[in-house]
């Protein structure tokens, strides 16, 4: 060996992980040697053997640089790295902490979270199965804040160099790879992907064809499942594939098996920190797959806890990603989460833990308040408000993810943590998110300022903060979660503000979403052009003279639950002081739909289809209208009598709380997560 090899040899003993040089340069080297002469590979021969004997912490063995190099080498990511000389230093990139993230949300998961997470098809105005999960289904992003988090803090897995991502797809996609060789390489890969950045690695390597063609076409029951897992991750936090094919995959991986449960169960009590390690990934991974109520009754949830109080880092990270998704399944499991005790130690983590740590427990936190007013309210007992909003002021990037989507969750239908998460100085960030944010975060920060917007001081900041012009830019350009989550903020915004004309160019596509959107954004649409209409006659023309009463007086007709509601509402506050609005919705036939909704509705539907037909019958003394009442209509009771001249009652706007439904990926066990916004 000489001394120019004898020196890249030491460099790459070196003890820091972060000075020690590459793999990537490993190869490039080696590649470099063996493309020479005979004497030069009798060299890099000598070189393998040496770097074997010397190098105990080296990642890729002899027989696996060697396949490497005899795969195509244009597959290879070294082209683009300079040769090591004597005189110019390797620099390799340090891998941090990764950053950005539902479920799924969340969605909803609705994938909103307040279950925020819902996912809804953009195609053909049709909400998608999940249409109220959080996560988005839109065309792939490829922006590049959403492509490329910014980098980040602590490294919490064993194995996170960018490098290895390649490589280890590589070798997944070779022909000689056997089925229990493919297992292991796609655990090494799970771990690796520990890091949002490494998520990134995935999706620029091609890697989703590769694991989809393992769920589908696995030979092992464990690479299923850690290939639908590590899809997860790119369907939830990513958005780069679409909720439906995701949920297509969940049904080519079977049930784990009783016996599989009870192993399982043994080796998260195991005395080896890297077997409860791997035990507390393929819980999370079990939970992708469906298995969520299956492992609570198995008794894993006291283990998982267990090992955020006392756990390694990694057994920490996993125990935690795999109660986001456990959260996610059932308002059971919540309850169960909350039972064992796992809001103190995610607290924890969310005050001290890694940006990992951090992302994965306001996470986990967040699922937990989606659907259950105690939780909200003993997260914030324990004290998650303030770091949770120093999270999202702190990570520049996309990590702060689900923090934004925790604070919405938090914030439904409790007045105390509103005013707390104000009191903090979330709001600022939120909107700044919500102009230059990745699209996950843009949509879960509309969704957390449309709840914060139920207070009337936040109502205010928000509006001063300049939050309406980009929740109007989400109605017009953004995707089908976005535009849901921007009308539903935007209609409490409107609430109560008689200067309305910064609203006006939201006016159109509320329209548009209230004719052809899918049925939560037309419920939402509905609502906020209510509001509108409340309080300003110049905004009531100006909706009724777009064309908004038609598709209204339809979904009176055709639509369901809440939509029916919110249509009556926006129909009496368009009607209220202009005659031409009344003689339209009358010709359109709204009569007789609010009629049978007095009698066969909800008692919500029941009061705002009374108060719609006062509207709309004729003013005393007034002979230029030819609005009429209905039959036997009689206001003061609320039934049908033969009066037909009624005085109109004051119009005024609603401000509501909008919950998902679910929480972020409730929809999808995997992150059956991804908003207040969300249904």
């Amino acid at each position: 060996m000489n001394g120019r090899e004898w020196e890249f040899v030491k460099r790459m003993c070196r003890y820091d992980p972060n000075s020690r040089i590459s793999i990537d340069a490993v190869v490039c080297y080696i590649m470099a040697v063996t493309n020479g002469t005979a004497a030069a590979s009798s060299n890099a021969a000598r070189l393998f053997a040496k770097l074997e004997d010397m190098h105990g912490d080296i990642k890729l063995t002899h027989d696996q640089i060697h396949a490497a190099l005899l795969t195509d080498k244009q597959q290879v990511v070294v082209s683009r790295k300079k040769l090591p000389t004597d005189q110019e230093p390797v620099v390799e990139k340090s891998c941090a902490n990764r950053g950005d993230l539902v479920r799924q949300a969340p969605i909803l998961q609705k994938y909103v979270p307040a279950a925020a997470y819902p996912l809804e098809e953009d195609e053909g105005g049709n909400s998608s199965p999940a249409e109220n999960d959080m996560m988005e289904e839109k065309t792939p992003v490829d922006t590049k804040a959403d492509l490329e988090p910014a980098g980040t803090k602590q490294n919490v897995s064993a194995c996170s160099d960018h490098s290895s991502v390649p490589l280890l797809f590589q070798r997944l996609s070779s022909d000689g790879t056997t089925s229990q060789q493919k297992e292991k390489l796609l655990l090494d890969l799970l771990r690796v992907c520990a890091t949002n950045s490494n998520h990134v690695q995935v999706y620029k390597t091609k890697g989703i064809p590769v694991l989809t063609s393992l769920v589908r076409e696995g030979e092992t029951f464990l690479s299923q499942l850690y290939a639908l897992h590590g899809l997860s991750w790119l369907t939830f936090s990513f958005s780069k594939l679409r909720e439906s094919e995701f949920e297509s995959l969940l049904g080519c991986v079977r049930e784990p098996t009783h016996t599989e449960m009870l192993s399982l169960l043994h080796e998260l009590q195991s005395d080896d920190d890297e077997v409860k390690e791997r035990a507390a990934l393929q819980c999370s991974c079990m939970a992708t797959g469906g298995a969520g109520d299956a492992l609570r009754r198995v008794g894993v949830l006291p283990l998982l806890v267990g090992l955020l109080e006392n756990g390694t880092a990694n057994q920490k990270l996993w125990a935690t990603e795999a109660l986001v998704t456990l959260a996610s399944d059932s308002d059971g499991n919540c309850v169960a989460i909350t039972c064992a005790g796992a809001i103190p130690p995610l607290v924890g983590l969310l005050r001290s833990g890694t940006d990992m740590h951090k992302q994965e427990a306001a996470y986990a936190l967040g699922n937990l308040a989606a659907n259950n007013d105690e939780n909200r309210a003993k997260i914030a007992r324990e004290g998650a408000i303030p770091p949770m909003v120093e999270f999202v002021k702190s990570v520049a990037d996309a990590q702060n993810q689900w923090a934004v989507y925790a604070l919405g969750s938090l914030a439904l239908n409790n007045e105390e943590n509103r005013v707390l998460i104000a009191q903090e100085g979330a709001i600022r960030p939120l909107v700044k998110v919500l102009r230059v944010g990745t699209r996950a975060q843009k949509q879960w920060s509309a969704y957390t300022l449309g709840n914060l917007a139920h207070s009337d001081a936040n109502r205010e900041e928000i509006t001063l903060e300049g939050a309406i012009a980009p929740l109007i830019e989400l109605l017009r350009t953004g995707t089908a979660m976005q535009k849901q989550r921007a009308a539903f903020a935007l209609g409490n915004l409107a609430c109560g503000n008689n200067t309305t004309a910064d609203f006006d160019g939201a006016i159109l596509p509320l329209v548009d979403l209230v004719r052809m959107g899918s049925n939560t954004q037309k419920e939402d649409a509905a609502y906020t052009l209510g509001n509108l209409a409340a309080n300003n006659d110049a905004i009531r023309a100006k909706i009724g003279r777009q064309g908004a009463i038609a598709p209204l007086v339809k979904i009176l007709k055709t639509g369901g639950g809440e939509q029916k509601q919110w249509a009556a509402l926006a129909l009496r506050c368009l009607a209220h002081d202009n005659d031409f609005n009344r003689v339209a919705i009358v010709e359109e036939g709204a009569i007789e739909p609010l009629a049978a909704m007095m009698e066969e509705g909800t008692e919500e539907q029941k009061d705002e289809a009374a108060r719609a037909l006062e509207h709309l019958v004729v003013k005393e003394n007034d002979a230029t209208t030819n609005v009429h009442s209905p039959p036997n209509y009689d206001s003061a009771d609320g039934v049908l009598t033969s009066r037909s001249n009624l005085t109109e009652r004051e119009c005024s706007g609603h401000c509501r709380s909008k919950h998902n439904g679910n929480r972020a990926g409730e929809c999808y066990p995997a992150f059956s997560q991804a908003h207040e916004a969300g249904h």
